[in-house]
């Protein structure tokens, strides 16, 4: 027997109220070997004794020494570790998981303490000698609800067996059993005694007490006697420490537990998977709320994104570089004011031609003519609706950032030579030539009033714009070279030139340009013109301001949705965690260190909302490209497009990791300071 006791008490104190003792200084010393009885009546402590010699319990006063170390100064996972490695628990009450098998119940211990732990081939192996060694091996796939009670102590005494600990700890190991299972229990005790095992019974019955070698007496939480009992069972003749030499002990500090943080968050994932599966009508109900959430967060981010392209697509025809200046005689001038020149149209020569060597801020310049609600005919079909033929130069199209889908866009030629040629819209080549090629062909354009009669001749067909208004869009529209244009009018309002278009380069503000184009023209014409330059820039900017608040109005209830579903998976794991105080308890008094119990309830929170966000992902994309086949139908120039907004996903999952995260944060933060006696004392 080593002359350092295996378990030492000195002064042992504990209370769990101020002023009302349990134990009262109580000292004595185990060595290895010993076949030790703990014993007294009811409410004399020595439950508490138990829960004091397995490390289960800190709060106390005095000292617990293991194998010369106080247990005090080692830390939590130290403590997990001596309870994992060095102490085999056998509880009165089995404390068995009844969703797990027999098998799963033994190996119970090897998922702890460390963050890598987990069951071997040699561990199942074990579990097998051990279960056959106790009678119990035809039983290892079974329920824990489909054995007697002397099957289930047997099976508690396997796994406190499966970590060949040295010191196996049973409270009242025949507490719960028949006269005959007591005695079969008790053999196995006294077996494990003979092999060399430090075996300590808590237990009131007499008749047990009577069969250790030593019986420890405490009342009313004091030491009473200590006695040695010669009729007691003696273990088989071994050397000193052969169960030492047997099985080598493993030293153990804080810093073997450092860096394996990562490793037991992954672990622990399996186990929480497994605790999920075994409620599944619970945790389903609970992740509709997510996957609900998730869905409303996809589509209404995803739409909202949708919608507002199509909206500025309106917007955006002449593009948000383009600024339109108009200008028109002042007739509301005085007959004082002076004007360093009069004005009354536009010239090409001296007005606009000379501006792209003025402001070097301005890339593409055209003159604009226009013709609204023109009638366009050929063939016998025409097209009156929304339509209107606008007189340009070759740079128009560069201007506005319209491309050619077939044949080719106005030529200098064909502006310098006033060439009888146009350029149409997809619209007007959907109308006028349906079955048949547009390009050389002569397209009639003319006005009610007859103020303008004119025939071009197709030489290019605009790729079709998108957009689901009933307005005039280059899609209604016929480009022709404004010389022509300007000599087929009759009338003169139709051939004074009043406004051009003006292509901004890039990273310049349309909106900060226009004053300085009024500022130039005012300081020409005087107060004889009125000058006005009209961006969209700015109302595009007001627009895209709009539909950002109301896209972030409509996000912000969806995550209203998904915040309502993560506060249903926090109350189901509050209440989880109620349901499973002593499950979590026996994990911890299997080895179980505060952190994995913190990343076992995090790891079922985040698999939930994982699993929850997954199916909400789904449900919103089926969703929301649904509503946009719907939308094509009731919206005839609306085409279908397929949606994939990454930012609406990418939030989503975030959304989905910081719902799971939060959800299972305070019942992680119960689980991690749960107290061990308080959560085996409830119903499992």
């Amino acid at each position: 027997m080593s002359s350092t006791p295996l378990i030492e008490v000195r002064d042992l104190k504990f209370y769990y109220r101020p002023g009302e003792w349990i134990l009262k200084g109580i000292s004595f010393a185990i060595h290895e070997g010993e076949f030790v009885a703990v014993t007294g009546p009811s409410g004399s402590g020595k439950s508490t004794l138990f829960y004091l010699l397995g490390c289960l319990l800190d709060k106390y006063k005095g000292q617990v020494y293991f194998r010369g170390d106080p247990t005090r100064s080692r830390s939590p996972n130290e403590r997990a570790w001596l309870r994992n490695r060095e102490i085999g628990f056998v509880f009165q009450q089995f404390y068995l998981l009844p969703r797990s098998t027999v098998m799963e119940n033994i190996l119970l211990p090897t998922y702890f303490p460390f963050d890598e732990s987990k069951p071997s081939q040699e561990d199942r192996e074990r579990v097998t000698a051990i279960a056959e060694r106790l009678g119990i091996a035809h039983l290892l796939q079974r329920s824990p609800q489909e054995l007697s009670g002397g099957q289930q102590q047997r099976v508690a005494i396997a796994r406190a067996l499966l970590r060949k600990a040295e010191l196996i700890l049973a409270d009242e190991p025949t507490g719960n059993l028949d006269s005959k299972s007591s005695e079969s229990v008790m053999e196995l005790l006294k077996e494990l005694h003979r092999e060399g095992h430090t075996v300590v019974i808590v237990t009131h019955s007499p008749e047990i007490a009577a069969q250790c070698t030593r019986v420890i007496h405490v009342r009313d939480g004091v030491l009473e006697k200590d006695v040695i009992n010669p009729e007691g069972t003696t273990p088989a003749p071994r050397p000193p420490s052969a169960l030492n030499a047997e099985v080598p002990r493993e030293s153990i500090s804080e810093q073997s537990f450092r860096g394996l943080g990562v490793g037991s968050f992954l672990k622990s994932l399996p186990i929480a998977w497994n605790n999920i599966k075994r409620s599944r009508t619970k945790s389903a109900l609970t992740m509709l709320g997510v996957s609900l959430g998730v869905a409303a967060v996809l589509t209404t981010m995803s739409l909202g994104a949708f919608a507002k392209e199509k909206i500025l697509q309106g917007y955006q025809a002449l593009g948000i570089n383009t600024l339109r200046f108009v200008g028109y005689e002042n007739w509301m001038r005085s007959s004082n004011d002076f004007t360093p020149a009069t004005f009354r149209e536009f010239s090409l020569e001296k007005d606009i031609m000379p501006l792209r060597k003025i402001f070097d801020e301005i890339e593409a310049v055209s003159p604009l003519l226009d013709l609204e609600t023109p009638k366009f005919e050929f063939g016998g079909r025409d097209l009156d609706e929304n339509t209107a033929a606008l007189g340009v130069s070759e740079q128009y199209f560069a201007v506005t950032g319209q491309s050619i889908a077939e044949g080719r866009a106005l030529s200098v030629f064909d502006v310098a030579s006033g060439a009888p040629v146009c350029v149409i819209g997809a619209e007007v080549k959907d109308r006028l030539f349906p079955d048949s090629e547009a390009l050389n062909r002569s397209v009639s354009v003319n006005s009610e009033n007859a103020s303008i009669a004119m025939n071009c001749i197709v030489v290019g067909v605009l790729v079709r714009q998108p957009s689901s208004q009933d307005a005039v869009t280059p899609n209604t529209q016929v480009f022709l070279p404004y010389t022509y244009f300007s000599k087929s009018a009759t009338h003169p309002q139709y051939r004074e030139l009043h406004q051009f278009l003006i292509k901004i380069r890039d990273g310049v503000d349309p909106a900060a340009m226009g004053p300085r184009l009024e500022g130039y023209f005012y300081s020409r014409y005087g107060s004889s013109g009125q000058f006005n330059a009209a961006s969209d820039a700015k109302l595009i900017s007001q627009m895209k301001m709009f539909l950002n608040v109301f896209s972030g109005l409509l996000s912000a209830v969806a995550i209203i949705a998904l915040v309502v579903g993560g506060v249903g998976i926090n109350n189901m794991m509050l209440a989880s965690l109620s349901e499973r105080l002593k499950e979590l308890g026996l994990r911890k008094a299997l080895g179980a260190t505060p952190r994995q119990l913190r990343y076992l309830m995090l790891g079922e929170s985040i698999l939930l909302c994982t699993a929850a966000g997954i199916i909400g992902l789904v449900v919103g994309f089926v969703a929301y490209q649904g509503l946009v086949v719907a939308a094509t139908k009731l919206i005839p120039k609306l085409q279908y497009e397929w949606i994939f907004e990454p930012a609406a996903f990418l939030i989503s999952f975030v959304a989905i990791f910081l719902t799971g995260l939060f959800s299972g944060f305070i019942p992680a933060m119960k689980a991690e300071k749960l107290d061990v006696m308080e959560a085996l004392r409830q119903d499992i």
